[in-house]
């Protein structure tokens, strides 16, 4: 499936505006929730059938949206999470920054094996384990934005839920190590054909408070829309003529715009 997008930055001090904007334009109170991210990369020595040796290796995601019930009252999208020290966060936005990038691809120096994921997740326990456990997963895979002169970023995405078993025994077995979990605060609005998603990043650590990725409490905007494929003329002419609509409409209040493809980069470094 391909995606057309286009990214902007919204700062804490005109969210409240953006989002009365966005509920206006879309006629919809925002969909929000909180949804958990696991992001993996290939095993040391891993070989994929039909990749060449020196060919490119990518980080995959699992993410599943967090049950309401189990999710803390301050986890909530359209709070803000009690702030750490900026040493601390600025440590974490180091941690995160080494896995490559991409609307929510972090990483950092995570533990291997049942025991030790559960204590980077901060998840102790049997009983959060089997939760995680019956999750409804989704493998997520991006691919680099192509090279191209549309105004919008482009890129091949697959999104492959797990109907059957464990989503995390799944990728591991597949020669996956976890790199990262983090979880994220998200607002999204329909509007048409494009998907319109306010986010944030939330990071925690065993005894500690969970602190915002951007200290600021900003937050990631992306609208996109998503055709069969890319050589889908009438579609993808289709999708950016939405893109760009949305992207005057908005001008003033979050400025859409075409991202530098390599910052969308998913590949293991």
């Amino acid at each position: 499936m391909q995606e057309l997008s286009l990214h902007a930055y919204s700062a804490a001090t005109r969210h409240a505006t953006l989002t009365k904007v966005l509920s206006g334009i879309t006629g919809m109170a925002p969909d929000a929730f909180t949804s958990q991210h696991l992001v993996y990369a290939p095993k040391a020595g891993r070989q994929i059938p039909g990749v060449p040796s020196s060919g490119d290796l990518y980080y995959i995601q699992l993410y599943s949206r967090v049950p309401e019930a189990t999710s803390s009252p301050t986890s909530s999208p359209t709070s803000t999470p009690t702030m750490a020290t900026a040493t601390a966060t600025a440590a974490a936005a180091g941690a995160t920054a080494g896995a490559g990038a991409g609307e929510v691809v972090m990483a950092g120096a995570g533990a291997q094996g049942a025991k030790g994921e559960d204590t980077v997740m901060g998840e102790g326990g049997d009983k959060q384990k089997e939760e995680k456990k019956k999750r409804e997963w989704v493998i997520k895979f991006e691919d680099l934005p192509e090279v191209t002169k549309k105004p919008v970023v482009s890129r091949y995405v697959m999104h492959a839920p797990v109907y059957l078993g464990d989503g995390v025994a799944l990728v591991e077995a597949l020669g996956y190590r976890l790199v990262r979990p983090y979880h994220q605060h998200n607002l999204r609005w329909i509007h048409h054909n494009v998907v319109i998603t306010l986010s944030r990043i939330i990071l925690s650590n065993p005894g500690e408070e969970e602190v915002l990725l951007d200290e600021t409490g900003g937050w990631a905007v992306k609208a996109e829309v998503r055709v069969l494929a890319s050589t889908d003329v009438e579609s993808v002419a289709g999708a950016i003529a939405e893109l760009r609509a949305l992207q005057g409409v908005l001008r003033g209040v979050c400025e859409l715009e075409l991202v530098e493809r390599l910052a969308l980069d998913p590949r293991v470094r």
